[in-house]
């Protein structure tokens, strides 16, 4: 019986550690992207107001188009009116009753309005604004997440490299106290072994805590339950970026950049809000029509038809100085506009230039952090050998792993500057889905 039940409690901790192990999210860029367009809540939001102003420039073309109503009523009235006087009494007659159905069908149409032609292309360029500050939202979500993407990749290997100098300070302290116990050595080698074994310990807790504050944070960007598992892979960007030149960038980011482009749309929308102020000023023409059916019931009356046209030119003499005012708001909102553009401009120009200069710093960085951890991680081996000798100390040890862990340290925070510097690069150019063209998953 004992052993049936340790049988099924083996089993169904297999099936839960399998259950888990399907549970584990594989995270990558395409899964990043796809999760950001799909599950991320502020997006959504941002959606909303965008449709909104669509149905917004639905509205204001409706203004301008035929406006057709039907109106139906049906009357019944009986009354009694004075007619007379019979020995000062007063007569009356009874009138009714009295019915009346009516059916009559309205229908207007503006022939000629500037003002309205100009809210119509100014809620247009309220849309594309709109819309274009979604693509700028989608932009800077996505390029935030995939940043906390690559920092936690990044505390992911800090947490490795921890590990690591956690195993070589275990070697060496278990190497100090073999000497010790055999005499070849003194306590301080001991004694500084296990120092330095309890400020990896220390530095490896460190490196969990902030391991597991971006692994939370990147799931409540991500809509990923907090309780899923997640593995992360690695990508290695691409590393020979000659052929990016500085003025072709800038190019294509005119002509991609959502902010820029919103820019260009907010001085287009100026501009209508100008034209929809003079026109203000302007004469209008708009027709009015009617056509009614009545069947009036009165000692056996009979049915009639009516209808009547309306042509009216409406004229502005006097508005108290209220187009005056809209134009010059109009005016400023526009000069507004074109510095707003022109800052764009000049700060896109300031950042692609300094980003290239960056990339082109760290891939040299990258180039020397290898070579350094390379002969750091000899110097740790040929220090360790003449401990373990007995010809030197373990001081030259103790130095040569903590210089091994930093180089280590410094590789991961190199690699990291570098992802995140192409990903600014991208997110510059307005395309930050086009990283993923630089990516290559070993």
């Amino acid at each position: 019986m004992k052993n049936t039940i340790l049988v099924l409690c083996a089993s169904f901790l297999a099936s839960v550690s399998l259950h888990a192990q399907q549970e584990t999210i594989e995270l990558d860029l395409p899964l990043i992207i796809d999760l950001v367009e799909n599950q991320n809540i502020e997006l959504a939001q941002q959606r909303e107001i965008a449709l909104q102003s669509w149905e917004a420039l639905k509205h204001e073309k409706s203004r301008h188009r035929v406006q057709a109503e039907l109106h139906l009523s049906y009357t019944q009235r009986k009354a009694s009116e004075l007619v007379g006087a019979s020995n000062e009494e007063p007569v009356y007659q009874t009138i009714g009753p009295y019915q009346k159905k009516d059916a009559k069908a309205f229908l207007s149409t503006p022939l000629w309005d500037p003002n309205i032609r100009a809210d119509i292309k100014a809620a247009r360029s309220r849309a594309e604004i709109q819309e274009l500050t979604l693509q700028l939202t989608e932009e800077q979500t996505l390029a935030t997440v995939i940043d906390s993407y690559f920092d936690f990749i990044k505390s992911r290997e800090a947490v490795h490299a921890a590990e690591a100098s956690i195993q070589r300070s275990s070697d060496l302290l278990s190497t100090a106290q073999n000497l010790f116990k055999a005499g070849a050595s003194d306590k301080i080698d001991l004694i500084r072994a296990e120092l330095k074994l309890a400020d990896d310990r220390e530095l490896l807790i460190e490196t969990q805590k902030t391991e597991n504050e971006l692994q939370l944070l990147l799931k409540r960007m991500l809509g990923i339950p907090f309780e899923q598992g997640l593995h992360v892979s690695s990508p290695e960007l691409c590393f020979d970026l000659a052929y990016f030149d500085a003025e072709e960038l800038y190019q294509q980011a005119l002509a991609n950049r959502p902010d820029y482009l919103r820019s260009l749309a907010e001085i287009e929308k100026s501009k209508h809000l100008r034209r929809s102020a003079k026109t203000m000023r302007h004469p209008s023409l708009a027709f009015y029509g009617e056509y009614g059916l009545a069947n009036q019931a009165l000692n056996g009356g009979t049915e009639s038809s009516e209808w009547s046209a309306l042509f009216l030119v409406s004229m502005p003499l006097w508005d108290s100085k209220k187009s005056g005012s809209k134009i010059r708001t109009a005016e400023s909102q526009l000069r507004s506009a074109e510095l707003e553009r022109q800052r764009v401009e000049l700060d896109l120009q300031r950042e692609i230039a300094q980003l290239i200069a960056r990339i082109d710093s760290l891939q040299s960085k990258i180039l020397l952090s290898d070579k350094k951890q390379s002969l750091s991680r000899e110097r740790y081996r040929l220090s360790a050998m003449r401990f373990e000798q007995g010809v030197a100390d373990n001081q030259e040890a103790v130095e040569a792993t903590l210089q091994l862990s930093l180089n280590e340290l410094n590789q991961a925070n190199t690699r990291y500057l570098y992802h995140r510097s192409l990903l600014q690069l991208m997110a510059a150019l307005g395309d930050t889905r086009s990283l993923l063209d630089l990516t290559v998953y070993p």
